[in-house]
């Protein structure tokens, strides 16, 4: 057996995987194609698709990968207690890997581990009293915030990447006009450094929750009591 066709034989669909977010973090997810990975695990193209479909057909294996683990160790304490902590694990999950907001929001065929997740929003919301309607909004909602929070988070890191999120900030202030935009001209280098520091990005995602938190708390309808059994 050659050494491509040995390579072939062990490489199983977890390997691909893991070999696939590794190039993404390398290399993000327009960049990364199935003959792009093929190479950087040390196989033909042709070996990808015995796992895969096509690239979509990964993405989807990817999103489930990255979504692993959210739910552990199990969610406590009161319903806003819940759905804040699975925010917050959410957020890190798709965090701990580049554009992994933009997987996700690109799945098309959820798996077990993406399916958990919104189960567990809607069982969170559900248990505290939220009708199927409501619930659904709120969990999407909940959701939303996250994943936008989390494509903000990686626009950041691209700014980074090309040179600075400084130099794209003096660019804006040398453009506008302070007399029509006074409020942002009082923003300095200082607020900016400060606002993308990891302090900061944690304190605005908790404010974030907290507003949510709390709107949904004047949203929850009551449960109609349950009328009592007549005595025969």
């Amino acid at each position: 057996m050659g050494t491509t066709a040995k390579r072939r034989a062990r490489l199983g669909r977890t390997e691909v995987i893991a070999g696939a977010l590794a190039l993404l973090d390398e290399v993000g997810l327009e960049a990364l194609t199935m003959r792009r990975l093929a190479s950087s695990l040390g196989v033909q193209a042709g070996t990808l698709y015995w796992h895969f479909a096509d690239k979509q057909d990964l993405q989807d294996a990817m999103a489930e990968e990255i979504a692993s683990g959210v739910l552990v160790p199990e969610l406590k304490g009161s319903w806003q207690d819940q759905l804040a902590e699975l925010s917050r694990r959410l957020l890190a999950a798709l965090t701990r890997h580049r554009d992994g907001a933009r997987i996700l929001v690109e799945t098309i065929k959820p798996g077990p581990n993406l399916l958990s997740v919104s189960e567990r929003f809607l069982r969170i919301l559900r248990d505290a009293g939220f009708q199927k309607g409501p619930a659904m909004s709120a969990a999407g909602v909940a959701s939303n915030f996250v994943v936008g929070f989390a494509v903000d988070l990686e626009a950041l890191e691209a700014a980074k990447r090309r040179g600075g999120v400084m130099a794209s900030f003096r660019s804006i202030k040398e453009r506008i006009d302070p007399a029509e935009y006074p409020l942002i001209a009082e923003v300095d280098e200082k607020m900016v450094a400060k606002m993308i520091g990891a302090r900061d990005i944690r304190a605005r995602f908790d404010f974030g929750l907290q507003v949510i938190l709390r709107g949904l708390e004047h949203s929850i309808a009551p449960r109609p009591a349950r009328r009592r059994a007549r005595s025969k």
